[in-house]
């Protein structure tokens, strides 16, 4: 990420967020294939951190890329902004990222003309800042699709806990959880969520195809696992989320056999090692 006071830090975070989602490959017949893992800078990037290293470079290399009249006008940019080592964008299901792009571009031309400050200014005189973001999130493309709105919350913490401290975090409890596929990978397996249906177990497992209902089905089991976990713990929702997306990063990863030993919490974990995360396509996570 880019370094404290950046000029063009917040840009970065606000657009590069917003394309935090579907970095997974897939036949159309079978299921999931693999994860995205390209060269940028010299270094193999997975998925997330791949997004994060592109717009990086992009904020120190071309800090107009992140100009809402280059983002509505120009359809080819956020392939530029994504292009790895070998001279092309490995992003799946590029078409999706490009049109949020073009309408984010287009949203902020139309609804902020002063940019992600203005956006700040706004909600920072509301009395309860993140709630105050998450509601104009609702609104912006990019954002607003999400019924979990996983970007969003993932968004208003990254600013709140910036050294910046652009967001106020004054009122956390309206950070709801950040609902990814680490978070329902990491759920099934320990129990948290069990999956009855026969045939929806079977397809997880397999890592086949789900539909729209059932995806959405485990995404909101998920979420109300974790609240409860809130609950009984006393601890926050970004601490839980951040436990989970570790974990799912290192010891429960989707591209090898958990380390299930070297698992923290190993001894109240179901260890339904075989279930995956749904595979569906969405613009969410």
């Amino acid at each position: 990420h880019l370094e404290r006071d950046h000029p063009m830090a917040l840009p970065m975070l606000w657009v590069s967020t917003m394309h935090q989602y579907g970095f997974w490959t897939a036949d159309a017949e079978h299921g999931w294939e693999g994860p995205m893992i390209a060269p940028i800078d010299g270094v193999l990037r997975k998925g997330s951190d791949f997004i994060w290293a592109a717009f990086a470079r992009a904020a120190r290399n071309d800090p107009s890329s992140f100009s809402p009249e280059r983002m509505a006008n120009e359809p080819n940019l956020f392939a530029q902004i994504c292009t790895d080592d070998n001279g092309t964008c490995p992003v799946p299901d590029l078409a999706s990222h490009t049109a949020l792009h073009v309408a984010h571009g287009k949203s902020m031309l139309r609804d902020w003309p002063k940019g992600y400050t203005q956006i700040l200014e706004r909600v920072s005189r509301a009395p309860k800042p993140i709630a105050a973001l998450l509601a104009v999130l609702r609104g912006q493309p990019g954002y607003m699709s999400d019924p979990l709105a996983k970007k969003a919350n993932l968004l208003a913490v990254v600013l709140s806990a910036r050294p910046e401290h652009w967001l106020a975090a004054s009122d956390p409890e309206s950070i709801q959880p950040i609902v990814d596929y680490h978070m329902m990978r990491l759920c099934m397996r320990t129990g948290l969520v069990q999956i009855l249906d026969p045939d929806l177990n079977r397809r997880l497992r397999t890592r086949m195809w789900v539909d729209m209902q059932e995806e959405l089905a485990i995404r909101q089991a998920t979420g109300r696992a974790i609240l409860g976990l809130v609950q009984r713990t006393n601890q926050s929702v970004a601490a839980i989320d951040g436990l989970f997306f570790r974990l799912g990063r290192t010891a429960c990863l989707e591209t090898q056999a958990p380390d299930c030993h070297s698992c923290p919490i190993q001894s109240g974990c179901a260890q339904e090692t075989e279930l995956f995360q749904p595979v569906y396509r969405t613009t969410a996570y």
